[in-house]
């Protein structure tokens, strides 16, 4: 005994103290922060979802906008914790960070699709990070902790997003471009999409595979085969193209370096944007040219897509962006002409005054205060689709 205390009493008291200290997080023990899944179910995190301030319930509105969000969990800050579903079922917490940020949008009214995307080394205001727990020192000299790609993961996606609305509804206000984004005065985002590289690979090959042995998916592909056998072939030089680091590791602190490092970040979100415009020009294609307008509805499609993670089904994104005209997908207005995309690509650097336009093949820096002029529009990351003349609205 010691001071009247029995050794289990002690034991006990000891048990409850070291309770105390990994509770309260000293020297970062305890990961006592609100955990989120690291991909997302509609069906099985709708509660989840319905924290994220995303307009779920109005995919009747005239203008369709979508999170896209690539995921990177290689190395860096990492959460360890684990996420409890409704239903009890233990997965993965967030553990990615937010290597491309896009937003795709969909106007229903004009049949015109846009992509605007933002560079993830784009530092996050102070004002975001009040409350977040983690959150990186104001001193960090460097600022790449406060990076958007980082915010992704330290702050979360409910936080995660409303910097990214309030920062393409500014720009879109600036650029007075409401009527092609706006609903009811605001930028509404109704779904996340979100994918890292294992998800990505396999749902090219689920879909590669079953382009292969449907003869229905082949026609409404025709013409297609060599690229699609193209792609699956360079897959994994394809992810090295969209991820590959824009420098070394190491810390950067020549200028030169920096400045390496910044364009090479654009040049990667560009490519993300691009990657998207030429898979969109497939499709538009399949529904209008091949006249299968059902595309979307083919079990390969939507299993490939179930790979995702994601805060709405495919039935929903096929039957919500219809068009009056022959009733087709708005995909099908994606569909290449004279060998270039129709799609609107905005790409904003660092601020907002720094952005280039890319369409119809055609590359526009609309300011030369940043790095953003140093993208070349001419990769090519896949083959492009064949021109869609029945893309075309009559």
């Amino acid at each position: 005994m010691i001071l009247g205390f029995r050794n289990s009493q002690i034991r006990f008291a000891v048990l409850i103290a070291l309770a105390l200290f990994v509770t309260m997080g000293f020297d970062h023990v305890a990961q006592a922060r609100v955990t989120e899944p690291s991909q997302i179910d509609p069906v099985k995190d709708a509660n989840y979802i319905s924290t994220l301030g995303l307009a779920s319930g109005d995919w009747n509105d005239s203008i369709i906008n979508l999170l896209v969000v690539g995921q990177d969990a290689r190395g860096g800050y990492h959460r360890t914790s684990r996420y409890r579903r409704e239903n009890g079922e233990m997965v993965a917490g967030l553990g990615s960070r937010a290597d491309g940020n896009l937003i795709v949008s969909f106007n229903k009214q004009t049949g015109q699709v846009s992509i605007l995307v933002l560079y993830r080394g784009m530092i996050v205001p102070d004002s975001y990070w009040v409350g977040v727990e983690d959150a990186p020192p104001v001193a960090d000299s460097s600022q790449s902790e406060r990076y958007l790609a980082n915010f992704y993961l330290i702050a979360g996606r409910a936080k995660y997003l409303q910097f990214v609305q309030a920062t393409f509804e500014t720009f879109i206000s600036q650029k007075k471009l409401e009527t092609q984004y706006f609903t009811g005065g605001r930028l509404k985002v109704h779904g996340i999409l979100e994918t890292g590289f294992s998800g990505f690979k396999s749902a090219m090959s689920q879909f590669v595979t079953y382009f292969s042995s449907s003869a229905k998916v082949a026609w409404a592909m025709k013409g297609h085969a060599g690229a699609f056998f193209e792609i699956y072939r360079n897959r994994d030089k394809l992810m090295t193209e969209l991820t590959v680091r824009e420098s070394s590791e190491a810390t950067l602190t020549a200028l030169r370096e920096r400045h390496s490092y910044a364009a090479g970040g654009y040049q990667r979100s560009f490519n993300h944007a691009t990657f998207f415009t030429s898979v969109f020009g497939f499709f538009g294609y399949a529904m209008a040219e091949a006249e299968f307008p059902d595309i979307l509805k083919e079990s390969a499609i939507v299993n490939a897509f179930n790979v995702f993670s994601r805060t709405f089904d495919l039935a929903t994104f096929d039957s919500r962006l219809r068009l009056p005209d022959r009733n087709l997908h708005i995909l099908a207005r994606t569909g290449f002409q004279k060998k270039a995309s129709p799609v609107y690509v905005i790409q904003i650097g660092s601020s907002l005054g720094s952005y280039a336009i890319f369409q119809n093949g055609q590359f526009k820096v609309t300011s030369r205060a940043g790095l953003v002029s140093q993208i070349d529009p001419k990769v090519e990351l896949i083959p492009k689709a064949n021109d869609c003349p029945k893309c075309l609205p009559k």
